[in-house]
């Protein structure tokens, strides 16, 4: 099997809940790019990416309903990592991430 990493491919496209971002999480380049969106036009531009952690891949993202909280399922770790909104002078970028396992320890499975 090819690395999975070897080029950006995204899983898929989420708002920020005030439809002033767009996320978009790329398990190839290991990073959930930020966007800022228009509505009054309806275009994007890029305002910067959150690394995550080397050889997680970032596959889905979702943002808490009630709590200044955002997770990231990694694929190609099991894990899920949490992150808290933080103002920069662009918006919104994830900070303050936590890795959590989401398989029981001792699994022999794949990611």
């Amino acid at each position: 099997m090819a690395n999975r990493q070897d080029g950006p491919h995204a899983h898929c496209t989420v708002f920020h809940p005030t439809y002033k971002w767009l996320f978009v999480p790329d398990l190839g380049d290991n990073c959930i790019y930020q966007y800022a969106y228009d509505a009054a036009t309806g275009s994007l531009k890029e305002e910067g990416h959150v690394p995550l952690s080397a050889g997680y891949g970032p596959r889905h993202f979702v943002f808490h309903p009630t709590l200044p909280v955002a997770y990231s399922g990694c694929e190609l770790r099991s894990h899920v990592q949490v992150g808290g909104p933080v103002l920069r002078a662009y918006g919104l970028l994830l900070g303050g991430r936590v890795n959590a396992a989401s398989v029981w320890w001792g699994w022999g499975g794949g990611g």
